[in-house]
């Protein structure tokens, strides 16, 4: 499997749920896999705002992308537009065998991107 996050969206106008997505690239003996999302962002204060999410459902390579949504886990944090974010996934892939692999990337300096429902800050 080869993947990366591609894109954060924020999915929610109260700025604490994020969508973290990106395409796959397949292996011949890869049959599906499920996604663990964590994204962080350093504020200017020096306080780290971090949000995880795991995938609501298995992905088959039918799909040819995932999405996970991560929400914050300090119900006082929020993230912010303007300050770039980090993130870093990890795919449980199922193979023909049975067997199960890891694979964990990471992604910098991405831009949180604003979803038609979200509102600026």
């Amino acid at each position: 499997m080869n993947s990366k996050i591609d894109k954060v969206e924020m999915v929610r106008d109260d700025h604490r749920t994020v969508r973290a997505s990106g395409k796959i690239e397949w292996d011949s003996d890869e049959v599906s896999a499920t996604f663990v999302v964590t994204i962080a962002q350093l504020k200017p204060q020096g306080r780290i705002v971090y949000a995880i999410g795991r995938s609501a459902r298995t992905v088959r390579p039918s799909d040819g992308s995932w999405q996970v949504d991560a929400v914050i886990v300090d119900p006082d944090d929020q993230f912010q537009f303007d300050i770039p974010v980090n993130g870093w996934s990890e795919a449980s892939v199922k193979d023909t065998d049975g067997r199960f692999e890891p694979y964990p990337w990471e992604t910098k300096d991405l831009v949180i991107e604003r979803a038609a429902a979200a509102v600026p800050q």
